[in-house]
């Protein structure tokens, strides 16, 4: 299915299964990556360069839909932007994009977060106002799971969505 049917769907009905199809069409974008990079929009957001940050952050849609971080810059950006409809509508998107990894698991090793990348992770890591101090990449009957232990003991993991598949039976 294309993204913007996944969405459209999504939109109107975000059970599991069209989250599991819309993280598939983001997946299957030709710009998809694990470690998007934002730090050009991230960095002309903090100067005020709204405009750049805009472009930037819409050269990498469709493939970061559904990531924390993007949407909050989105809204960040449209806000500086004078655009407050449009920004509330972003900020909606950080929160369900963020919802809908927590909702995916309880961040143990049997039922780890599924996450689409890895700035995912640590956008999870900052809801809970944790902070990493070590990650570690395991591989559970063919899940590929980050382990991660923050600053206060405490280890979430985090199983990176494949596309188009679900492992061993775990939740979408």
């Amino acid at each position: 299915m294309r993204f913007d049917e996944a969405l459209s769907t999504w939109l109107d009905d975000p059970s599991r299964e069209n989250t599991a199809t819309l993280r598939t069409a983001i997946q299957g974008a030709p710009n998809y990556v694990t470690s998007p990079d934002f730090e050009p929009a991230a960095t002309a957001v903090q100067t005020g360069d709204y405009r750049k940050a805009f472009d930037a952050l819409m050269g990498l849609m469709p493939a970061v839909f559904l990531s924390p971080l993007a949407h909050s810059l989105l809204a960040r950006t449209l806000l500086g932007l004078g655009q407050e409809d449009d920004a509330s509508r972003e900020k909606a998107f950080a929160r369900a994009s963020l919802v809908t990894i927590l909702d995916s698991g309880d961040g143990s090793l049997a039922r780890p977060w599924i996450v689409l990348r890895i700035t995912d992770e640590y956008d999870v890591l900052a809801s809970l106002g944790e902070k990493s101090s070590m990650q570690v990449p395991l591989e559970d009957g063919g899940r590929l799971i980050d382990a991660i232990t923050t600053t206060t003991g405490n280890t979430y993991h985090f199983e990176l969505w494949r596309r188009g598949e679900r492992v061993k039976g775990s939740a979408a």
